[in-house]
């Protein structure tokens, strides 16, 4: 997750000297934020990655329903994460490693 999220911040980066888009900033400084607010550790130093498991069930913390996405954006964007990111009624994330795993979550 480091080494992604470094990527990401420089790719962004890049993004915004190229068009100069202030989204492209803003992302890139939320990134940061993110890194430096979750992902340092006290004493100095990074953490490689953060642990998924939430509440006894692997990637429950960063999965959705479509139900919450569909309170959370408005139509137009629902349709939009609808189609780029695969979400269905079932899910699209299963957790194989846990013997009662969560319905209709996606990623």
């Amino acid at each position: 997750m480091l080494y992604d999220n470094a990527q990401l911040a420089q790719l962004y980066l890049d993004a915004y000297l190229l068009s100069g888009d202030s989204r492209h900033a803003d992302t890139a400084r939320d990134i940061l934020d993110y890194v430096l607010r979750d992902m340092t550790h006290p004493e100095g130093g990074f953490y490689s990655a953060e642990d998924a498991d939430s509440e006894g069930h692997e990637g429950k913390f960063y999965c959705w329903t479509r139900d919450e996405l569909s309170s959370l954006l408005s139509p137009e964007e629902l349709k939009v994460v609808i189609r780029y990111f695969g979400i269905t009624e079932k899910g699209n994330f299963v957790d194989h490693s846990h013997p009662s795993p969560l319905a209709g979550q996606n990623v």
